[in-house]
């Protein structure tokens, strides 16, 4: 069975044979393209907003007919090929192909309800002659059938209505079925509620309560110590025995609890001992000699039961610091935040003007800024785009404290109190203390992480470059419990410096996104945003709905959704964008959340390959992979690196096009006339340019 548009769509809706399902199982393991496809067609079966081809104008859809000729399979060779062509170029009609089918496969995989009436009707008919006329059981003509009644047509139509005629499978549920386990739930639970109202020590006990004196005498007649006892028992000092004779048979003297005397066997007189043993004290009494008779009843004597007690102190505890809770609150009216949650580990919108507590973490997507309230207005936060920031939990000595993950954090002081406010920034390992000692402090904090050049772990050097800016005021930074001077509007100072020997350049960092009126975005950018935000859905992941824009029509759309995938991670779905996107900048936007996801970690390296294999066919995976970790200058002097970066500038990826010229000009310094999206006659002589630049300095870096 050949692999086709039309048995993939089979599989998916399992109406293969075994046989057949075992043959399209192994192609499709087989072809990492038919795999693809196969995401690709659950992916744009679910997808939200998606819509309908249109069924007149410039995007008229394929003919309707058309495709019921194909999912009945009754088009030409030509036609399927076309059709199929067109599906797979069309996420909207690869959509509607795959739902059509897919709803014929439950509605035709059904047994069809006829009629009991209908089949009597049919079968009086009899069978057809080839000229089409009617003919009885026998041959002859049919009887003419009596006309019913018309009381008995009318019986029917009342009695049988259009939900009699629908079938099972196509009515919908009872409201028994589906709301009857949730009704019995709720019973059961007002039962238990009203269980234990009626029971207070049945609660008590539930909850963990110790029930009082009182209660416990007067509902159960038992204590903590012993069975019930007289309300006022007779008072024995502690330090007298009382000596008790008594006749206990063996079998009952361990069922008789203590302090109570046993009675007497029947028939036999109730005996007095002749003399009471009287409890000494060691050092005044002697002990005399008592003689026992062999057939006597032994005297046990048993001590009195010291009174009994109230519920004993508890024994002190440690007193337990209760935990510093500092009111935050996140106070944007526009934009987007997202929180991610670590039950489901999913992100989800953060909704407006909500609280925020410590160890929660936020992603602020571009172009969107959010705005927080910390510790009553003492303090003020502003994320900006790209920016990942989590809260850390307060202290008795320290109540504001942030970990910058990526990107800018602005820090203010809030109108509310007249004192220093203090704010610990956290940065990968290293933590650092903020002093704001006036009302105008400003600071901002911008961290990044770098792009790696390594090929194999363990990927060596610091990752992160983190600077902090004084924008108004001045700003005191504490570590170390060493106090530094403080530093004044206009200052930089370096948090995490970048190392001397670094082999790649990066972009000088700037304060200039400090002022506001620098963050301006322009209309263009503006109009973008609103339409960006209006596709988070707050009932659902923002991992699970962003991904599918990142191959909308609108290039900025999915370069903002690829960019939103990058602050939240995301590595399948960047990627996917990466392979599937049609957009230069959504693939630059991958690229760039990419490098910064795997340089936090030298196990992401096995994840990224084992991702990239999804996607490629083959050792095409290996080139994507290499491109990605970058290439160092002391290998850029290498010929035959040199050589093979200018050859994947052949390729039919566009992808591993873009990644080579990246690391050709970021390595060599200069620019050819080279395009990867022209066409391979176009890109033919940036290629030889490269070339002649190989042979007249021996490498892309010029060997010393």
């Amino acid at each position: 069975m050949r692999l086709t548009l039309r048995t993939l769509l089979a599989y998916l809706d399992d109406v293969l044979e075994p046989a057949e399902t075992r043959e399209i199982g192994r192609k499709i393991q087989e072809s990492p393209l038919a795999a693809a496809q196969m995401s690709r067609i659950r992916e744009v079966i679910r997808r939200r907003r998606l819509g309908a081809p249109d069924l007149d104008g410039p995007s008229q859809g394929i003919e309707p007919n058309l495709v019921a000729e194909y999912l009945d399979n009754a088009l030409g060779p030509e036609q399927v090929a076309d059709l199929e062509r067109v599906c797979l170029e069309s996420d909207v009609q690869l959509a509607e192909v795959a739902a059509c089918h897919q709803i014929l496969t439950l509605v035709l995989g059904e047994p069809q309800d006829v009629p009991y009436q209908s089949l009597d009707r049919f079968y009086a008919l009899g069978p057809v002659a080839v000229d089409g006329r009617l003919h009885g059981t026998n041959g002859e003509p049919p009887r003419s059938m009596k006309p019913e009644p018309l009381a008995t047509k009318a019986t029917l139509i009342t009695t049988g209505g259009l939900s009699d005629r629908v079938p099972d499978y196509l009515k919908s549920t009872p409201w028994t079925q589906r709301f009857g386990p949730i009704l019995g739930v709720a019973v059961v639970l007002l039962a238990a509620v009203g269980a234990l109202m009626l029971d207070r020590d049945l609660a008590r006990t539930l909850f963990g309560e110790k029930p009082a004196v009182g209660d416990r005498t007067a509902s159960t007649g038992t204590d903590d110590i012993g069975p019930s006892r007289p309300a006022s028992p007779v008072h024995v000092p502690p330090e007298t025995t009382t000596a008790v004779a008594a006749v206990m048979p063996a079998t009952g003297a361990a069922t008789l609890p203590a302090g109570i005397d046993p009675a007497p066997p029947p028939d036999t007189p109730e005996t007095k001992p002749e003399a009471p043993v009287s409890a000494v004290t060691p050092a005044t009494t002697k002990s005399e000699p008592t003689t026992v008779a062999a057939n006597a009843t032994p005297v046990v004597a048993l001590p009195t039961p010291p009174k009994p007690a109230l519920d004993p102190a508890p024994l002190p505890l440690d007193p337990v610091k209760p935990r510093v809770v500092v009111p935050m609150k996140y106070m944007s009216n526009e934009g987007v935040l997202i929180r991610y949650e670590a039950a489901d580990q999913h992100w989800y919108v953060q909704p407006r003007r909500s609280e925020v507590h410590a160890e929660e973490r936020f992603a602020c997507p571009d172009p969107y800024e959010a705005a927080f309230d910390l510790d009553n207005s003492r303090a003020l936060m502003t994320m900006l785009g790209d920016s990942v920031v989590e809260i850390l939990p307060a202290s008795e000595t320290q109540r504001l404290g942030l970990r910058v993950h990526r990107g800018r954090v602005i820090l203010q002081r809030g109108p509310a109190g007249d004192q220093p406010v203090s704010v610990a920034v956290a940065v990968d390992q290293q933590t650092w203390t903020l002093e704001l000692p006036d009302a105008e402090s400003t600071v901002g904090i911008e961290v990044r992480l770098r792009s790696p050049y390594r090929a194999e772990p363990p990927m060596e050097g610091a990752w992160y470059q983190a600077a902090a800016f004084v924008g108004r005021g001045s700003v005191r930074f504490l570590k170390a419990d060493a106090n530094v001077p403080a530093v004044t509007a206009g200052s930089m100072r370096w948090l995490m410096a970048p190392a001397a020997n670094d082999p790649q350049s990066t972009d000088p960092l700037t304060a200039v996104w400090l002022d506001p009126q620098q963050r301006q975005t322009s209309a263009t950018l503006r109009r973008y945003a609103t339409l960006f935000e209006k596709e988070f859905d707050p009932a659902t992941a923002v991992d699970l709905s962003i991904p599918a824009l990142v191959k909308d029509p609108r290039p900025k759309i999915a370069e903002l959704a690829v960019r939103c995938l990058a602050v939240t991670e995301s590595y399948p779905n960047l990627v996917t964008a990466l392979v599937r996107s049609e957009h230069a900048e959504a693939r630059q936007a991958a690229v760039a959340g990419l490098r910064a996801w795997l340089v936090q970690s030298a196990d992401r390296q096995a994840l990224l390959k084992q991702e990239l294999s999804m996607q490629y066919p083959g050792d095409e995976a290996l080139p994507v992979y290499r491109l990605l970790l970058g290439f160092t200058p002391q290998e850029g002097k290498d010929k035959l690196v040199s050589m093979q970066l200018v050859d994947w500038l052949r390729s039919n990826y566009v992808e591993v096009r873009e990644l080579a010229i990246g690391q050709l000009e970021r390595l060599a310094n200069r620019r050819y006339d080279y395009r990867p999206l022209g066409t391979p006659s176009q890109r033919e002589p940036g290629i030889q340019r490269w070339l002649a630049h190989i042979e007249r300095e021996g490498a892309i870096v010029k060997p010393e």
